[in-house]
């Protein structure tokens, strides 16, 4: 379906940004039932990766959305910042409980989305089968990072919800084929 001349999974990952635009409008339009299944991936699973996932849930009701971390704080509760700054845009976070990214979850998702660069290669260190379908949360944002907020001030909650809520509502248009064709 991906047109082979412009996709390729050992591609840089600034080349591999163009993935969805090389996509025709038809294909565009079914990119909704081949990304079923979603991953979201930080580092703790405890501040971004929840709250990103949690946003997703709610733009894509129809898609499985899951989160993980590549160094888990397993079995711990989501950042009490982060619950209360989501909380305050009218998403529940709470009731997220940290789980530690296995290879299993990377070959169960359709789609890997990460928050930094190199997570990418940390996904790819767990499970290299993984590479190819990891893509940056805010790819087709300006600032394509979005930094890890844990133990930092109520202001940097405040800016990295923003950021992974317009990373996550971008994506969630483009895969129900609401972006702008």
């Amino acid at each position: 379906m991906v047109h082979e001349q412009n996709y390729h999974p050992d591609r840089k990952i600034s080349d591999r940004k163009l993935f969805y635009n090389d996509l025709t409008l038809q294909e565009k339009n079914t990119a909704s039932i081949m990304f079923q299944n979603i991953l979201v991936v930080c580092m703790g699973n405890i501040c971004r990766s929840p709250t990103a996932e949690r946003i997703l849930q709610k733009k894509l009701p129809n898609h499985r959305v899951s989160s993980a971390g590549i160094n888990a704080l397993a079995g711990k509760d989501a950042d009490f910042q982060a619950i209360k700054t989501a909380l305050k845009h009218g998403i529940i976070v709470a009731g997220h409980t940290a789980r530690q990214l296995t290879p299993k979850m990377c070959d169960e998702a359709d789609l890997i989305l990460v928050m930094e660069l190199a997570h990418i290669d940390m996904v790819a260190d767990i499970q290299p089968s993984a590479r190819s379908k990891a893509f940056l949360l805010a790819q087709w944002l300006p600032k394509k990072n979005i930094p890890d907020p844990f133990k930092q001030s109520s202001e940097m909650f405040e800016a990295v919800f923003l950021q992974i809520e317009q990373a996550a509502n971008t994506w969630a248009d483009k895969l129900s084929g609401q972006a702008e064709q």
